[in-house]
């Protein structure tokens, strides 16, 4: 299954399911308090140039499997809703509003989850990547910044 557009709350990626984001000009959008997760036995991979905006609150919860293949001139980007470097003015301010450290709560892999970032982008998060006990996690040519905690 592929998806490529502008999404709002998601908790997809059912036991065994897998599915494709590609990275098609428009960013996907988690709402505020929302939560993308990756089941367990699932596998979410992100194509280059993917942009994940998070509302306020918002998280990816990794219990299956994460993958990104982002690129030199098009990483996979994570990052606040209020950011407007990447992926445009999704929230349609203008200049009204601009991220600030935490504006987001980051990612958690799990016990049992595996995180296989290859050039992300991560952004304007609480506490950027947390791996737990049991997790396993593989950053290459990762950037984390302007976080709260680790980054």
């Amino acid at each position: 299954m592929s998806f490529s557009g502008v999404k709002t709350e998601i908790s997809i990626c059912r036991s065994s399911s897998s599915s494709t984001w590609t990275g098609g000009g428009m960013p996907w959008v988690i709402e505020d308090a929302g939560r993308l997760s990756v089941a367990s036995g699932a596998r979410l991979a992100l194509g280059s140039g993917v942009v994940v905006k998070f509302g306020r609150g918002a998280s990816l919860r990794v219990d299956g499997l994460l993958t990104t293949g982002g690129s030199s001139t098009r990483p996979v980007v994570f990052t606040s809703l209020e950011d407007d470097v990447a992926g445009g003015d999704t929230n349609v301010d203008g200049d009204a509003t601009a991220p600030l450290k935490g504006a987001w709560d980051g990612i958690e892999v799990r016990d049992g989850g595996n995180a296989d970032l290859t050039l992300v982008s991560l952004r304007w998060a609480d506490d950027a990547l947390r791996v737990l006990s049991g997790a396993t996690t593989t950053l290459l040519g990762c950037e984390i910044e302007r976080s709260s905690f680790r980054g």
